[in-house]
């Protein structure tokens, strides 16, 4: 049985984004490999073996006092590139003792973060017939929010255009996401002839996607008719920024009985949590929770709650999640090229809400009729599947299985 290793950030005990959607691809490849997760250190690194799957961590350096910060900081700024050295250094070494335990067949590094490529190919290097195969979420050298500052990625994007091509050089498949297509990477790929996979979040499963009517389990609360809405996942200033959705929930709740529900982190938390201060009633600030709170709350959830991005070689894994749910989405768009966009128009039940358009009024009319007029015509789970069979987990571990065959 060959021997896969799957190189990632946060998985166990807290999930990443990217985390919950390699777990799935996982569960589908497990029953034909030997499956190993090496993963970011977390508090809790107790268990060695989950579902089969055997678990090891790498360490991040530690930032425990204001020097070792102070100094992680400075290296970032004067560094040529963002990649960090140690990171890469702590990962190789795990690679080398998982390959002692027992042969590594291919490697499978997902990326962000990039370190996990970079220690793959560095691996790879002394031993050749170890195959790597990226599996890229999201951009490196042209991501907008990795690198903190548009000058340093502006000075850094040489280097990190060629760390990309090195780090392809010896590869000869790798997996995108849909939405890096004519991003950097993919440039790079294509330039060299490699061959590319495209793919989209693997989160449709037979487990999350639940036969659903719309009349009798979405409008409203039965007890208290009120209409919950809920948002979860990350807000960031620069490119998710709530604002404007905060301020139409705000004016909405002055029209029709709604609350919201956020369980939300990033750096937007003092501005969502002032918008909660002056609606307690309707809007609800609950921070980051685990999984098992978070699914008991999409449950009792009416309407599910999307925030695009401002830039457009992101796109949250978080809609193809909604969509697995079978809820209705109200979705807001900060760009027009937004890739949610085209995505959503194959779900019946979805509503796209501009927050270019000046007209609040129109967009809080269009609102409060999507909330009202839902039908009684049940989501068919076939025609989701035929919809977003890019989305299911299989394709994509089908995609690993021929590669790897």
């Amino acid at each position: 049985m060959k021997h896969i290793v799957f190189i990632l950030g946060n998985y166990y005990p807290n999930p990443s984004a990217n985390g919950k959607c390699i777990d799935n691809v996982i569960n589908e490849l497990k029953k034909s490999y030997h499956i190993s997760i090496l993963s970011l250190e977390q508090s809790d690194k107790s268990k060695l073996k989950l579902n089969g799957v055997n678990l090891y961590f790498y360490e991040k350096p530690e930032l425990n006092n204001i020097f070792k910060k102070i100094l992680f900081r400075m290296n970032f700024i004067f560094n040529k590139s963002s990649i960090n050295q140690s990171l890469t250094k702590n990962q190789l070494h795990m690679i080398r003792e998982i390959n002692e335990q027992a042969k590594i067949d291919s490697l499978i590094p997902i990326s962000l973060p990039f370190e996990n490529i970079v220690s793959s190919i560095e691996f790879q290097k002394n031993n050749p017939k170890c195959e790597v195969i990226p599996y890229i979420f999201d951009p490196f050298s042209d991501n907008s929010v990795l690198h903190r500052l548009k000058v340093i990625k502006k000075l850094r994007m040489k280097v990190h255009k060629y760390i990309e091509a090195n780090a392809l050089e010896n590869v000869e498949n790798l997996i995108l996401m849909k939405h890096l297509e004519n991003t950097n990477i993919h440039n790079i790929a294509r330039k060299n002839n490699k061959v590319i996979h495209f793919v989209e979040h693997p989160l449709l499963t037979e487990n999350e996607l639940k036969s659903y009517d719309v009349t009798t389990d979405v409008t409203t609360d039965v007890t208290t008719d009120v209409t919950t809405l809920i948002y979860a996942g990350a807000f960031y200033k620069k490119i998710r920024n709530p604002k404007y959705l905060l301020n139409v929930l705000t004016e909405l709740t002055k029209r029709t009985n709604i609350k919201i529900n956020f369980f939300s982190f990033g750096d937007c938390e003092k501005i969502i949590g002032k918008f909660a201060k002056n609606n307690p009633k309707h809007i609800i600030q609950h921070g980051k929770v685990n999984k098992e709170v978070l699914e008991k709350e999409y449950s009792k959830a009416s309407i599910l709650i999307s925030v695009g991005n401002t830039i457009t070689n992101q796109t949250p894994s978080k809609v193809i999640e909604y969509i697995s749910m079978l809820k209705p989405i109200i979705h807001f768009v900060k760009n027009i090229d937004d890739p949610i966009i085209p995505l959503l128009e194959n779900y019946p039940y979805s509503l796209c809400i501009y927050e270019n358009n000046k007209d609040l009024n129109t967009n809080l009319m269009k609102i409060e009729e999507f909330i009202e007029n839902m039908t009684s015509t049940k989501v068919i789970k076939s025609d989701i599947y035929s919809a977003y069979y890019e989305a299911v987990p299989s394709y994509t571990a089908n995609i690993i299985k021929d590669i790897i065959e």
